[in-house]
């Protein structure tokens, strides 16, 4: 009696393109990964531009460039593959806020940015076979005016570190938010509609390939 070999209905894993990533921020790194795309991660050594006060348009120059210059430096070393780099600054009052450098920093920004509205300005660079698109997003985002105790509470958890504005709205850092006016993402560290509207000039969306070989 002949034995016929069973037919296997596992699905073949599916090819998703490699997308590069010059930042060391697991938020980005998380967006780009919920898109579909296999993160690489490369951490450039540039000189980033750090501003502590000027108008809402030389920030979001600001941003753009610093974003361009890491993306510039990585794509020297990508190969085949995009790169997406990005920046992100909080201005409010004509002040802008970066990363804290300590937990006295975070504290005097946290107490700034209390029961107030601030812009987060996200600038982003996205480069594939010499292809380059440049730009920047705003989003209003309002603080509540939270006590005392939950700002050393938040302070605490350390949660503040790499993270521009001295908050993070994706995890504790949210409970201090009372609303947002604009994209949530660019608050995260990238701005989704824009990223999206990029990767589809350069036509590297969606990411697997089956369905990027049908436009080519």
């Amino acid at each position: 009696m002949k034995v016929l070999k069973s037919i296997s209905t596992k699905e073949k894993p599916k090819k998703k393109r490699s997308i590069i990533l010059a930042s060391r921020s697991t938020a980005r790194k998380e967006i780009l990964k919920m898109l579909g795309y296999r993160v690489i991660v490369v951490v450039p050594v540039v000189e980033e531009t750090r501003v502590k006060k000027g108008s809402l348009e030389y920030v979001a120059r600001i941003v753009e460039q610093n974003a361009l210059r890491k993306a510039q430096k990585t794509y020297e070393v990508a190969g085949n593959h995009p790169v997406v780099a990005a920046d992100t600054l909080i201005y409010i009052d004509g002040i802008v806020y970066g990363k804290p450098k300590d937990e006295k920093e975070a504290k005097n920004t946290l107490l700034h940015l209390r029961g107030r509205e601030h812009i987060v300005v996200t600038g982003y660079a996205v480069l594939y076979r010499g292809e380059k698109i440049v730009g920047h997003r705003k989003t209003i985002v309002k603080m509540r005016n939270f006590i005392a105790e939950e700002l050393e509470y938040y302070l605490s958890t350390k949660e503040y570190l790499g993270k521009a504005g001295a908050y993070s709205i994706q995890g504790l850092g949210g409970t201090l938010v009372e609303e947002i006016r604009g994209c949530y993402y660019n608050v995260v560290g990238l701005p989704l509609p824009d990223i999206i509207e990029c990767f589809v000039k350069l036509k590297i969306w969606p990411p697997e390939i089956k369905y990027l070989s049908l436009r080519r």
